[in-house]
C-alpha cells in the first residue's frame, strides 16, 4: 500500500471539490466583470462623444447666426461638416441593457436633431432669398428648435455624466469582490499547505533522513554500503532503487579507470606525435624565413622587384625593393592607377596602352621613365598574367 492512500484520497476530493467551486464562483464573476468592464467602456466612450456633440452644435449655432449677418459660404461649409461629424458621433454612440434611459434620451436627440435639420435649411433658403418677413419667422422657429436640441442634449450630458459615475463605482466593487475571493482562497491554501507539511513531516522525516545520510555517503565515494527501510511504500521503493545505483556506480567507476587509463596512455602516444610535429613545422618556417631573406637580399643587390596586381580588386602587391625604386614607403596600399601616378607623364599613355593590350593576351614586356624625388629613372617591366 502506498503512503497514507486512506488519507490522501478523501483529502484530494476535498481539494478537488474546493478548487472546482473556486473555478466556478471566479468564472462566473470574471463573467460578470466583465460585462460591467463592457458597461464602464460603453459608458465612458459615450460621455467622450456627448461632450464633442455639445461643441459641435455650439459650433453650428455661431455659423447660422454668423451667415445670417454675412451670406458667406464659409458659414456654409462649416455647416455641412459639422452636421456629417454629428450623424457620424450618433452612429458611433454605444448601446447597452444597463442605460435604458441613455437609449431613450440618444432617441430623443435624434429625433430633435432631424426636426432642427429642417428648421435650419428653411432659415438658410430664408436668408438667401432676403425677405425679412420670412426670414423673422424661420429665425424663431430655428431659435425654438435649437433650444430643445440644447435641453435634450444637456440632459443626456448630464446622464451619461452620472452613468460614468455609477459604471465606476460598480467597476470598484466588483474589483473588491474579487480581491476577497483571491485573499479567501489564498489563506485557505496556505492554511492547508501547512497543515499536509506537518502531517507528511511527521510521516516521511524519518525515512528521508536516513536516505539523505546514505546519499551523502554514496557522494563521499563509499560504495561499499546499502540502505535499507523495512516498508511497501514508496520509500521501500525509493530504497531498493539507490540500492540498485549504487552497485551501478560501482561497475561505471570501474570501467571509467579503465577508459582514463587507456585514453592516458593514447594522450601520451599523441602528445609525442605533436612535439615531433611542431619540431618540423620550426625547421621549416625558419628554414623558408632564411630564403625569404636571401631573396630580399637579392632583390636589394640587384635592384630588382617583384609586383602582383589583382584586376578584380584593383589592388597591388610590391615587394620591398618596388617600393625602394619608386621612392614610396613600405607597407603603403597600391592601386593601378598609383601606380600610373609614379610613371612619366609622357610615358603614361604607353604604359596604359601596353597593359590594356597585355590584358587581351599581348606580351608585357616593356621599359619606361619614373620620377621620383623629382628625378627620373629608367625601369623594365614584364608580368605574366594569368
Amino acid at each position: 500500500m502506498t503512503i497514507n492512500k486512506k488519507i490522501i484520497i478523501p483529502v484530494s476530493i476535498l481539494a478537488a471539490i474546493f478548487f472546482l467551486a473556486y473555478g466556478y464562483l471566479l468564472f462566473d464573476f470574471n463573467r460578470l466583470n466583465h460585462k460591467l468592464s463592457e458597461h464602464f467602456v460603453t459608458v465612458k466612450r459615450n460621455n467622450s462623444l456627448t461632450s464633442k456633440l455639445d461643441k459641435l452644435e455650439h459650433k453650428i449655432k455661431n455659423s447660422v447666426l454668423s451667415y445670417r449677418f454675412d451670406k458667406s459660404k464659409i458659414h456654409i461649409n462649416t455647416l455641412n461638416e459639422s452636421n456629417k461629424k454629428i450623424n457620424d458621433i450618433v452612429s458611433m454612440f454605444g448601446r447597452t441593457s444597463k442605460s435604458k434611459k441613455g437609449n431613450e434620451l440618444l432617441g430623443a436627440y435624434v429625433e430633435s436633431r432631424a426636426n432642427y435639420a429642417n428648421v435650419q435649411r428653411e432659415f438658410i433658403k430664408a436668408v438667401e432669398s432676403e425677405d425679412n418677413n420670412q426670414i423673422g419667422l424661420s429665425f424663431r422657429k430655428w431659435n425654438l428648435q435649437t433650444r430643445k436640441v440644447e435641453s435634450v442634449l444637456s440632459d443626456l450630458l448630464v446622464f451619461n455624466t452620472k452613468s460614468l459615475g455609477r459604471a465606476l463605482m460598480e467597476v470598484k466593487e466588483s474589483r473588491g469582490k474579487y480581491i476577497i475571493i483571491v485573499v479567501s482562497f489564498m489563506v485557505f491554501t496556505i492554511a492547508a499547505i501547512v497543515l499536509s507539511f506537518i502531517y507528511y513531516r511527521r510521516i516521511i522525516t524519518v525515512p528521508i533522513g536516513k536516505l539523505t545520510d546514505f546519499a551523502g555517503t554514496v557522494s563521499y565515494g563509499n560504495f561499499n554500503t546499502g540502505f535499507v527501510v523495512d516498508s511497501n511504500d514508496e520509500i521501500g521503493v525509493l530504497s531498493k532503487t539507490f540500492n540498485s545505483m549504487t552497485h551501478m556506480l560501482v561497475e561505471a567507476k570501474e570501467g571509467l579507470e579503465k577508459r582514463v587509463s587507456e585514453r592516458t596512455e593514447e594522450l601520451a602516444d599523441t602528445n609525442k606525435s605533436l612535439q615531433l610535429e611542431i619540431v618540423e613545422r620550426k625547421k621549416t618556417e625558419d628554414e623558408l624565413e632564411q630564403k625569404k631573406y636571401y631573396l630580399e637580399k637579392a632583390q636589394e643587390i640587384g635592384t630588382i622587384g617583384t609586383w602582383e596586381l589583382d584586376i578584380n580588386e584593383n589592388k597591388l602587391i610590391w615587394t620591398d625593393e618596388n617600393y625602394r625604386t619608386f621612392g614610396l614607403p613600405v607597407g603603403t596600399e597600391l592601386t593601378y592607377e598609383l601606380f600610373l601616378k609614379c610613371v612619366h607623364p609622357d610615358d603614361r599613355d604607353y604604359v596604359d596602352k601596353e597593359w590594356k593590350a597585355a590584358l587581351n593576351n599581348k606580351l608585357y614586356d616593356i621599359e619606361h621613365r619614373i620620377i621620383v624625388d623629382g628625378k627620373i629613372k629608367w625601369v623594365r617591366e614584364k608580368a605574366d598574367l594569368e
